[in-house]
């Protein structure tokens, strides 16, 4: 029974992982492209970053001044900033060791803003020394050259409601129990949450970015009334 129960496991998060990839906002790996960053003190400074990868740009971005001055460009960690903006990929800064992240505080791409913002982070066993605290330039120019289909995200995808605590949809809780702990995060929306309970089919713990989806239209129809 165990045995089929981790079977089941590894094909909901094997189908998970096809769904996300199609979801990523695709951008020329190793470009420079307009966008901002956050300092810690909360300004907003707007500029070029350097598009590395879905990986790398985790762990690190650079930022210029002059899309052309590569001198002059500034290297930040997620510990420098509070998030920033690549083009059309958005990250945080989030107190969370992704999966082969040697760090504690990590850039995660946030996917969806609202009520609920849900974020995604992206690994590759394969290639483990990416994930070195000392990952030198002929690293990147290695890392640039991989196709981020190659990439995994199971089991690594965050969420939280307003301020409440970050939650990872890979703790066992949300793995085995959805139904149940889920619809206590939409529990304002009894509707939502009665599916969720329910198990319907669309509501259940593949369907997270959608349910997310729908509760945040819903509360931002709920604030216009």
């Amino acid at each position: 029974m165990k045995t089929l129960v981790i079977l089941c496991l590894l094909i909901l998060l094997s189908s998970f992982r096809s769904i996300a990839q199609n979801d990523t906002l695709i951008l020329e790996r190793g470009t420079v492209y307009p966008g901002y960053i956050i300092t810690l003190e909360g300004d907003t400074l707007e500029g070029w970053l350097l598009n590395i990868n879905l990986w790398l740009n985790q762990q690190m971005t650079f930022f210029y001044d002059d899309p052309d001055n590569h001198d002059g460009r500034v290297k930040y960690m997620a510990e420098d900033l509070k998030g920033y903006k690549v083009g059309n990929r958005e990250y945080e800064s989030i107190k969370f060791m992704g999966l082969y992240s040697p760090r504690k505080n990590n850039f995660f791409m946030r996917t969806i803003t609202g009520p609920i913002s849900y974020y995604v982070w992206y690994y590759d066993p394969e290639r483990s020394k990416l994930s070195s605290t000392d990952i030198s330039l002929d690293d990147i120019s290695d890392a640039i050259l991989f196709e981020e289909s190659e990439l995994s995200n199971q089991n690594q995808d965050l969420f939280h409601k307003f301020d409440d605590e970050m939650v990872s949809l890979g703790q066992l809780k949300y793995l085995t129990n959805f139904d149940k702990n889920m619809s206590k995060i939409v529990s304002d929306y009894p509707g939502l949450a009665e599916r969720i309970r329910n198990k319907e089919e669309g509501y259940k713990w593949i369907n997270a970015r959608d349910i997310i989806r729908e509760y945040n239209t819903w509360y931002l129809e709920q604030a216009d009334k």
